[in-house]
């Protein structure tokens, strides 16, 4: 047989290439599988694979709440407690947190367990002043003393004596209460369900609601204080709320480029990068105004994340709805990050008073301005022929806060923009 040269250069040039992508694969999954590790019962002590809340305590050891108990990670051992083991008054667990002596608050759908590592006390209606079972959120204040957030009112421990506030005692727009934080000895912020924010002065209520004051969902799930004491609100309908140069102002995936709208959890690390857990986008992260997300593409083995903790060393611990409790170093992951904005960082002037110009991309099919509520005020759709710079008018509007959204071939980007007067 005449042997052809140029034939079999071409098969080994295929046979190369195709080595390179499969090695090219291999990093890549060997990398994801480094980044991302997955708890559950079949390969852990974890009670139940339906992680509803994790946080981390003084000695870096991982408190998990699960639909069937409260489990321990020190990095290497599990210990498990349950009604079956332990005084715990319920396996069902919302919250937990840790007071200056540290004691463990747990708040579970049948009352409040206080845990000192060796005893259990157990708080109900039948035998304190608990307006309800049901407890979703428990804050200690700098004397020890609980913030209860039940389904029935805003509860108050001291240590002896109890004090409730309701919608028949006070005026706190609602009874379900889904998170507090102390801001002094006198103010506290509270988020409700279906109720809005609530700033807490003495015994005095002044809330925000969609009727009032441009507050975009009447429902949050969780919230956080940054540095610079902005409040970040995780909606389950609305996306992320901030509060910001006297505006209440939404990112959507109208108007940015967070993935969900549907959030449950919020935490900001050392570096106020915002890290979300999400329903059917897996974990978030808003770094600036860039958002990454990872999902079941990814590795992450639930897009339903219920619940988010970050280590001091930046690893981040997931809860999630039907997978178990997920660790993941993003420093270890070599993915493509998604969502990302360089092309419109290169948008200018901004701030702007008339114009702005915005370079597009040949995939780019339409830009979108709207405003802090989300509502569109300008919608350009753009020729894919002539791709290049767009010059947009904005004369029209008003001085403000407003966001561009660039949208096409699947990606939605972002850029906020500051019009002067």
């Amino acid at each position: 047989m005449r042997f052809n040269s140029r034939t079999f250069k071409y098969g080994m040039h295929k046979r190369i290439l195709l080595l390179c992508f499969l090695m090219f694969v291999l990093v890549h999954v060997d990398n994801a599988q480094q980044a991302i590790t997955v708890f559950d019962i079949s390969n852990s002590q974890i009670p139940d694979n339906q992680c509803r809340y994790v946080t981390i305590d003084s000695t870096n050891r991982k408190w998990v709440g699960t639909a069937y108990g409260l489990a321990i990670y020190d990095d290497v051992n599990w210990t498990t407690y349950t009604t079956l083991n332990s005084g715990i008054v319920s396996n069902t667990i919302n919250h937990i947190t840790f007071d200056h002596q540290g004691r463990s608050w747990i708040a579970t759908t049948s009352g409040v367990s206080v845990f000192d590592g060796t005893n259990w006390t157990n708080y109900t209606r039948s035998n304190s002043g608990l307006s309800s079972n049901y407890i979703r959120k428990i804050t200690i204040d700098r004397f020890d003393h609980a913030w209860i957030g039940t389904n029935g009112g805003l509860d108050f421990f001291d240590g002896t004596n109890w004090t409730s506030y309701d919608i028949l005692n006070s005026s706190i727009p609602v009874n379900v209460i889904s998170g507090i934080i102390i801001e002094s000895d006198s103010v506290r912020w509270i988020t409700t369900i279906n109720g809005g924010f609530v700033k807490m002065i003495d015994t005095s209520f002044t809330y925000w609601n969609t009727f009032n004051n441009g507050f975009p969902d009447n429902s949050v799930l969780d919230f956080k204080r940054d540095t610079d004491q902005t409040f970040w609100l995780a909606s389950p309908s609305d996306g992320l709320i901030h509060f910001q140069n006297g505006f209440w102002v939404v990112e959507n995936t109208l108007n940015s480029g967070i993935p969900s709208n549907s959030l449950s959890s919020i935490e900001i690390d050392s570096l106020e990068n915002i890290y979300l857990g999400a329903y059917g986008a897996g974990i978030v992260k808003r770094s600036g105004m860039n958002y990454t997300h990872w999902d079941t593409s990814a590795g992450i083995p639930d897009e339903n994340i219920f619940t988010i903790a970050i280590e001091r060393t930046g690893l981040i611990w997931a809860g999630t709805e039907s997978h178990g409790l997920v660790r993941f170093d993003e420093n270890l992951w070599n993915g493509i990050p998604e969502n990302k904005n360089e092309l419109l960082a290169r948008v200018y002037p901004n701030p702007f008073r008339n114009h702005i110009f915005v370079p597009v991309e040949i995939e780019t099919q339409e830009l979108q301005v709207s405003d802090l509520s989300g509502k569109l005020i300008l919608v350009k759709k753009i020729d894919p022929v002539n791709p290049g710079t767009i010059d947009l008018d904005l004369s029209v509007l008003d001085p403000g806060i407003y966001f561009l959204n660039s949208t096409g071939n699947g990606k939605s980007m972002a850029r906020k923009l500051v019009k002067l007067p």
